[in-house]
């Protein structure tokens, strides 16, 4: 146990003496990748949420027409009917 902390300590020492920025600087950066990454995330949502849109918008309208077209069927004259 003694020689994990020995090793612990000398680890976070290292750390620390070859830290490529101060704490500050680390979490700014982290703060701002994290914000990249929300803002890349919210807008491909957007993205999915617009296409899933359009393709249901695409899929109702091709339904209803075609519900329409199948009770319109019914009461159009013999020679106009769909074979």
């Amino acid at each position: 146990m003694k020689r994990f902390l020995v090793g612990l300590g000398l680890g976070v020492a290292a750390g620390l003496l070859f830290a490529p920025a101060s704490g500050e600087e680390t979490r700014r950066e982290l703060r701002e990748r994290v914000d990249d990454s929300v803002t890349a995330g919210r807008r491909k949502w957007g993205e999915v949420l617009e296409e899933g849109r359009e393709k249901a918008g695409r899929v109702g309208h091709q339904a209803g027409k075609r519900a329409f077209d199948k009770l319109t069927e019914d009461v159009r004259p013999e020679g106009q009917r769909r074979a």
